[in-house]
């Protein structure tokens, strides 16, 4: 039975040695290399319950030194690049690496282990040394015992060993509540929106959006940093507290819960699109086949019938009245190659894409519907998407209104619910007429009033400025400011570090 969505600190979803060289088992763990005859569906015979689906529009640099195993989601616009067998990359099974991320082995291999979930956005690229996310291991792991806050530093331990004692009790108190079940070795981790890793995310860790973990830092398991910090010493990357003084945090069943509903949903969509494509005699949907996982097109609903969007749909284009409205099928579009390079899939509702940029994604394959009004600019390489639904009905929406301004590499994502001061709510993530969004911005489960400014870098979580009447609390939101849902007006909680 799928697990529930539930309320989690904010650095999920925005969020010992370096792995070395892949090793044997490594290798073993990646048999599929990413060459033509392996995609879009690795391998091409495999069960669609096994099978890994890579989007036509991701792009591979030195493709047969980038391997992937069984179960794993590449998404729309995600660039894997590797330059030889010793600096490759390396995706084990179940993992997904979601729209426009970059993964780079730059001197050294990227190592993308078992369970591993890389957001939109999010980078993992090497500078001279292995980079890795889910490659450490958790092991061993100490039975449920006492919270990791009270536990003290025993006579001849080190500061490190320490720490890592500590986020393995973590860690192991927050699968126990969660009700989770994984092998030390096979813990989920997460690296979040516009996110940048540089050196290791081990098993049970969480890097969160627009944070940076730097060479040579490694964050152990059983932590999570907040957004927008920069771990750049061990130091802070072993000290959990509260966001305004620290970078880290410990890991709860939240953040447990919320990975494994990750993970749920992108082995769903790897089987869906791998049936989609496979419907070469629309058997399923009229609109399936191979050209359906290109362009513009469905969504995988009704191939992967799990609980979340079980049913496909075209977009929509050509509305003149503004969102959010009804969807009308006499608008529905299916368009293997348009004129952008773009993906544009589900029940995506727009008035129109004149202005629409290269590597825009809009995946309404989860959450839905996405309502879009018209003069809308997009910049290059803009990601939108939505959680599932918790229960039918919950709104998971996201609304970007007439002439709104969306730049580059922006990441708007709907959830409908407030991850960092609790509570499920049915708002959508809405981008009233006329705002701007800035180059490299996060914005998840937030209402940023018409014409309201949102600088480069800035990250919003659970934030609105639209008061009762229309009024606006604020307009300008400075570059790298991050607010949540409690930061007062005019004031941002801290900025982002790098």
């Amino acid at each position: 039975m799928r697990l529930r969505h539930v309320v989690i600190a904010l650095g999920l979803i925005l969020a010992g040695a370096l792995a070395s060289s892949p090793s044997a088992s490594a290798a073993t763990a990646c048999p599929y290399p990413l060459t033509p005859e392996n995609r879009p569906v690795a391998p091409p015979t495999a069960p669609a319950e096994t099978a890994t689906f890579t989007d036509p529009t991701a792009d591979t640099s030195g493709a047969d030194f980038v391997f992937v195993s069984h179960k794993d989601y590449i998404a729309p616009f995600a660039r894997l690049e590797a330059q030889s067998a010793a600096h490759g990359v390396c995706i084990e099974e179940a993992s997904n690496i979601q729209d426009n991320t970059l993964l780079k082995a730059n001197g050294g291999p990227v190592n993308v282990g078992h369970h591993a979930i890389i957001a939109h956005g999010a980078e993992i690229v090497g500078d001279g040394t292995p980079v890795s996310i889910a490659y450490r291991s958790a092991c061993p792991l100490p039975p449920p015992g006492p919270d990791p806050n009270i536990l003290m530093r025993q006579p001849g331990e080190s500061a490190g060993k320490f720490a890592e004692r500590r986020g393995r009790q973590a860690l192991a108190n927050a699968l126990a509540e969660a009700g989770a079940h994984y092998d030390c070795d096979e813990v989920p981790a997460f690296i979040g929106f516009n996110a940048l890793n540089q050196s290791a995310i081990s098993d049970g860790a969480l890097l969160a959006a627009a944070g940076r973990l730097t060479r040579g830092v490694v964050l152990r398991p059983g932590y999570s940093s907040y957004p927008g910090k920069s771990l750049n010493s061990q130091a802070e990357a072993d000290t959990p507290g509260p966001f305004n003084t620290h970078k880290v945090r410990f890991v709860t069943s939240g953040d447990i819960v919320f990975m494994e509903n990750v993970l749920h949903v992108n082995e769903c969509l790897a089987r869906g699109y791998t049936l989609q494509y496979r419907d070469t005699a629309r058997a399923v949907h009229p609109f399936g086949g191979p050209d359906s996982i290109r362009g513009i097109g469905i969504d995988p609903g009704s191939y992967h019938r799990c609980a979340f969007n079980n049913s496909s749909e075209r977009p929509t284009i050509g509305y003149t009245q503004p969102p959010p409205r009804p969807r009308d099928v006499t608008l529905a579009v299916s368009d293997p190659n348009p004129s952008k390079k773009i993906r544009i899939i589900g029940d995506a509702r727009l008035g129109d894409i004149d202005k629409i940029a290269n590597h825009t994604s809009i995946r309404a394959d989860e959450g839905e519907p996405f309502g879009f009004g018209r003069g809308i600019k997009w910049k290059f390489g803009t990601t939108f998407h939505a959680l599932e639904p918790d229960v039918e009905g919950d709104i998971r929406e996201i609304v970007v209104e007439d002439r709104a301004r969306i730049g580059k590499r922006a990441v708007i994502h709907g959830g409908g619910r407030n991850t960092r001061f609790g509570g499920f709510g049915d708002e959508p993530t809405s981008i009233r007429a006329g705002a701007f969004i800035g180059e490299d911005a996060v914005v998840f489960r937030s209402d940023v009033g018409a014409g309201t400014h949102v600088g480069k870098k800035a990250v919003l979580v659970g934030w609105s400025n639209v008061r009762p009447g229309g009024v606006l609390s604020e307009t300008t939101i400075p570059d790298r400011c991050v607010k949540f849902q409690e930061t007062p007006p005019g004031e941002c909680a801290y900025f982002v570090e790098w």
